[in-house]
């Protein structure tokens, strides 16, 4: 009984054998060659990733993006503006403890009433300005209008900025958190170089840079704000 079952067995084991096993080689064959296009397409795409240059660009494009933002956030600050319309005796007054005690007036006048539009600027970047202000002011003769605030670049900060890249380049990016190198440059819209403002290091002729150019609003300590464009390099 033993051996016909052994017997059997045998003869059902060289059956797949002699038919599949050619099969099986066949479908190792195939696998291989999945295996190996697989491979290919892989390494292929990999490269592609590596080389590729608008991904580079891209990534530094973005780098420069953050550069632009920390540069900027150095050199800016909030700026509160208050309106104030008057007339002769031309004083107005407010809460100096709601609105600040450092401000700088500026004012246009408007004939024949001689009425005047004023136009006060706190901050701790302008020297302290006001002539027109009076605490004893009579209230009928001036009108507290619109409070508005705007975010615009410090001259005084820029400067300051220019010293520090000049006189310890690696501190000041360090400072920032900017890995790469840099340099900044402002020009006044006509396209002259504010050369007070702008920096600029030697660098190697085949170094390739990034540029980026940003439309700014520019104050000074006497409260006069140019519009200027601060272009950013990045290498």
């Amino acid at each position: 009984m033993k051996n016909r079952v052994k017997n059997k067995l045998n003869k059902r084991i060289g059956f797949l054998l002699k038919n599949f096993l050619p099969d099986s080689k066949l479908s190792q064959g195939h696998l291989e060659f999945i295996i190996s296009f697989v491979l290919f397409v892989t390494a292929i795409f990999l490269l592609f990733i590596f080389l590729n240059p608008l991904g580079k660009t891209e990534s530094k494009a973005k780098i420069q993006e953050n550069a632009g933002i920390l540069i900027q956030e150095e050199i800016s600050d909030i700026i509160d503006k208050l309106n104030i319309f008057t007339k002769p005796p031309n004083c107005y007054s407010f809460n100096l403890a709601i609105y600040g005690d450092n401000f700088y007036e500026t004012y246009t006048e408007f004939p024949p009433t001689n009425n005047r539009s004023y136009e006060i600027y706190f901050s701790p970047h302008v020297i302290n300005y006001n002539t027109s202000y009076d605490d004893e002011c009579p209230s009928d003769s001036y009108a507290i209008g619109v409070r508005s605030r705007e975010n615009l670049i410090i001259k005084n900060l820029s400067l300051d900025l220019k010293k520090r890249y000049e006189e310890n380049y690696v501190a000041t990016k360090k400072a920032l958190g900017i890995s790469n190198d840099f340099s900044f440059s402002f020009r006044y819209l006509d396209g002259t170089l504010a050369n007070e403002l702008s920096v600029d290091r030697t660098t190697s002729s085949n170094i390739e840079k990034y540029a980026k150019e940003y439309p700014v609003r520019v104050m000074d300590d006497h409260a006069d704000i140019v519009e200027m464009i601060i272009t950013i390099k990045l290498w």
